[in-house]
């Protein structure tokens, strides 16, 4: 194997009991968590190991939880394994981890800047509450076939 690329997920992707595992098995993890709530003035691993989901879910916790997770992971994995990433990317909240994981800035200010990019996006959807749903599945080949009136 000669490179790597690493893709970092962004907001929605978490879900309580997160990280938890990684926090209880490795050294380097359990530094990042601990570096977080340090830095972040709150005990985030309460929100991703106990929830209720409710309170992990609102973006001020959300972004900071999932960027920790994921800096975790690639702590224990770099350790693990020796291997460094020759790429990576993110997606949205993800690129703040994939800046991270390349070194454009420390973990210690990313989370600084992604607390700060939490509690403004949260504020912001509450003075102005909306709704977004997920549509998934509805355009299989056969409903396109169907509607274009063709038979399969």
């Amino acid at each position: 194997m000669d490179k790597i690329g690493f893709l970092f997920s962004g907001q929605g992707s978490q879900y309580v009991g997160m990280g938890k595992d990684l926090y209880d098995t490795f050294p380097e993890s359990k530094a990042v968590f601990d570096q977080a709530c340090e830095s972040l003035g709150f005990d985030l691993k309460k929100y991703c190991f106990e929830g209720p989901a409710e309170e992990l879910k609102p973006t001020n916790i959300s972004q900071p939880a999932i960027v920790t997770v994921s800096i975790a992971a690639l702590a224990a994995f770099k350790k693990k394994t020796g291997l460094t990433p020759a790429y990576c990317a993110g997606l949205s909240l993800g690129e703040y981890s994939s800046l991270i994981c390349a070194g454009t800035f420390s973990f210690k200010d990313g989370i600084a800047l992604i607390s700060k990019r939490g509690q403004i996006m949260e504020e912001a959807a509450r003075k102005n509450p909306g709704k977004m749903a997920a549509v998934a599945g509805i355009w299989s080949s056969r409903s396109i076939l169907r509607s274009a009136g063709k038979s399969q």
